[in-house]
């Protein structure tokens, strides 16, 4: 075979080689072999599998951050928030608190009453409703409200009514009280 003819066959053959090979392989398109995908596309699969690695790791020092710093915390600190804002909460024991505190300033409750609320906004932490109602005078009730402010426990006054009884002293009124107290959802 002549040397002009072995160059034009070789380069009809790099030529043919190219389109109906090389071609396919990088594009994932071709006219007779279609991979089903190309090395392009590949590489970008490869590139956002690199990308999503590269945040998992960072995310795994993160947890691991705050895994450490949870560990560093006190236990009685710990106690302190799990009192404060609780994993379930236990109505009797609730309301035996509630009652202690009520009558640790001299009053008697009546009309005590307990409700479950739903998490209303999906933080996680959901609510307890508490009334009740006591008589006496404003600055005893002044000192109980600043036992629940000052109390472990988390309470939230929603509604504070007062009235006058209309037989007793002026000094004496009845107050009728709902707040609320926080738990904790998230296992």
């Amino acid at each position: 075979m002549s040397k002009l003819l072995y160059n034009l066959l070789m380069i009809a053959g790099s030529i043919a080689l190219y389109f109906l090979l090389i071609n396919p392989l990088y594009t994932g398109v071709g006219s007779i072999y279609q991979p089903d995908k190309g090395i392009t596309t590949l590489k970008s699969i490869n590139d956002s599998y690199d990308i999503a690695d590269t945040q998992a790791k960072a995310i795994t020092d993160q947890a691991s951050a705050i895994i450490s710093s949870y560990h560093k915390i006190p236990k009685d600190s710990l106690d302190k928030m799990k009192t404060m804002l609780p994993d379930k909460v236990d109505p009797i024991r609730l309301m035996s608190e509630v009652n202690l505190i009520i009558n640790s300033n001299g009053f008697s409750a009546s009309d005590l009453g307990y409700g479950k609320q739903g998490s209303t906004d999906g933080s996680g932490v959901s609510s307890y409703s508490i009334s009740f109602s006591v008589k006496g005078s404003y600055s005893k009730f002044k000192d109980l409200l600043k036992k629940f402010e000052n109390s472990m426990r988390i309470y939230n006054i929603v509604s504070l009514n007062f009235n006058v009884p209309p037989d007793g002293p002026t000094d004496q009124y009845i107050y009728k009280v709902n707040m609320e107290t926080y738990y904790n959802t998230n296992k």
